[in-house]
């Protein structure tokens, strides 16, 4: 088979021609597309309502188009820059010019003003009050000044603004319901946990129910190789064991893209539990060794973006223990505590299959049991607002069943089990105790004590099947292919058998 010839661009006037396969095609040059600011107030062109933009995809579409999401009056938009205008302002009341000594708008301060009131909504403060918060405090007064100004204009937050020939004081600031949607829908850095918690915007914190806790920073788009298709590229730092950095890519194909439904709207959450699934399957781990300059490249599929099975409710009681732990207490901003952590995330709740009140009821239940209480940050919007007991601190650090992070900090280690002839109960407690010692052989013994609550017969047969080939493969160098097996045949059981993920991840490494 030939390969096909080479195709070349060339231009004349307002009119391309693409020389490919042997002829000239003329098209239209390729223009500058459009992207509106969040809060700006638009027009769409057809069928010409007017709105509000809450959010624009932060990178193009094949034909170079960004696209927003508009509020009108009947319902939110998708549309693209092409279609939407600026609504113009009256010429009976032009913006007053800037002078060039005035300090320039932070974008990034707003949104952290906008966060500070989001929190303390519906109470309302004073400019003086919410300057004086730490996050604040070395702002410059010029800058933070014009800073509210522009907020006020826009709409954003309200408040009675005491002026002389410029703004002086704000009283009773509070944020309107068009600033509680612009914060919504602006990604910020890290989850949704305090307004001055995290200073990279292209940045999270993650927890996974396999017990990794890490910073994951999207670093963008790199080079696919002359593949049909695009290259995201990450950069992974390990918070839990500080086992260092790590470059990850994900490649997605161009065939792939055009079979995914709302993939602008999607791909950011969809990268995150990727990345995170890749952990808790072993695909990829902290000590997958990883050159400095080079990236290791995983496969983003269609399948990555249906909908996953729904965790029950013992995995999802592990995530928000371990999530609490790492993010209420491990983590400290700025070298402060955390005032509180926000399970009814978005990517959570995709990453566990399961809707806001699933979080919320296992919330309360863990609240009532004594590992959570109730953040004082809570608000009637934002009610799972939380933060962890010094009874979880303690349990998690001291090696309880359900730490996940421990079970698989070593390949021998301590585990509480129940009663005689220990076992995992899985839905079910005891009241006696006894200790054991896990080892590499009793490692596969609990995973097939644990299969056995597997109620179909021919996939925890499938299971074991596999899990025999993967212990008789101990120690040689078919070890990685029996556990690529092992791995593939429990992807919807990860509920059972994550704990166990990380010493397997040991003994794989060598370790």
């Amino acid at each position: 088979m030939k390969p096909s010839p080479p195709s070349r661009l060339t231009t004349h006037g307002d009119t391309a021609y693409i020389y490919f396969h042997g002829s000239f095609m003329a098209g239209v040059k390729s223009v500058p597309k459009k992207r509106f600011a969040v809060g700006a107030e638009v027009r769409v062109i057809m069928p010409g309502v007017t709105g509000i933009v809450v959010k624009f995809d932060h990178e193009p579409t094949v034909l170079g188009e960004y696209w927003h999401t508009v509020k009108t009056e009947s319902g939110e938009r998708r549309e693209p820059g092409s279609n939407i205008e600026l609504i113009p302002e009256a010429l009976t009341n032009p913006k007053p010019e800037v002078p060039n000594n005035v300090s320039a708008y932070d974008d990034a301060l707003a949104h952290q003003i906008l966060s500070a009131l989001l929190e303390t909504f519906p109470n309302k403060l004073s400019s003086t009050e919410l300057k004086s918060r730490s996050a604040f405090v070395h702002v410059p007064q010029e800058q933070w000044l014009l800073v509210l100004d522009t907020l006020l204009k826009l709409r954003l937050i309200d408040g009675t603004a005491l002026r002389g020939s410029s703004l002086e004081d704000v009283a009773n600031l509070e944020i309107t319901s068009r600033g509680r949607e612009t914060v919504a829908a602006i990604p910020v850095g890290g989850r949704q946990m305090d307004a001055q918690q995290h200073s990279n915007p292209k940045s999270k914190i993650l927890v996974t129910l396999g017990g990794e806790y890490f910073e994951i920073e999207y670093i963008g788009v790199g080079h696919s190789g002359g593949r049909d298709g695009v290259l995201y590229l990450f950069k992974l730092r390990d918070l839990l064991k500080d086992r260092g950095e790590r470059n990850v890519s994900l490649f997605r194909s161009g065939t792939d893209r055009v079979f995914i439904e709302d993939y602008d709207a999607r791909i950011e959450t969809v990268r995150l539990n990727f990345l995170r699934r890749a952990f808790d399957s072993g695909a990829f781990s902290f000590e997958t060794p990883v050159e400095p300059d080079q990236y290791h490249e995983l496969r983003l599929t269609t399948a990555d973006f249906q909908p996953q099975k729904k965790a029950d409710d013992e995995a999802i009681r592990r995530f928000i223990k371990f999530g609490a732990y790492c993010l209420g207490f491990r983590y400290r901003p700025n070298n402060h505590p955390n005032l509180f952590v926000d399970f009814d995330c978005p990517e959570d709740l995709d990453y566990l299959g399961v809707k806001s009140e699933d979080i919320g009821r296992n919330v309360w239940f863990l609240t009532q049991k004594g590992y959570l209480r109730s953040s004082s940050a809570a608000t009637l919007a934002n009610t799972l607002r939380c933060t962890p007991t010094s009874q979880l601190i303690d349990e998690i650090e001291l090696g309880a069943v359900e730490s996940p992070q421990l079970l698989g900090g070593s390949v021998t280690q301590n585990i509480h089990f129940h009663g005689h002839n220990a076992r995992i109960n899985v839905n079910s407690t005891d009241n006696s105790v006894n200790v054991a010692s896990v080892s590499n052989d009793k490692t596969f013994v609990q995973m097939r004590e644990a299969a056995q609550s597997i109620s179909d017969q021919s996939e925890r047969a499938k299971i074991l099947s596999r899990l025999d080939d993967l212990q008789r493969a101990r120690g040689s160098s078919g070890f990685l292919s029996a556990y690529q097996g092992f791995i593939s045949s429990i992807a919807n059981y990860m509920s059972i058998f994550g704990p166990f993920i990380p010493a397997l991840t040991k003994m794989l490494s060598g370790s």
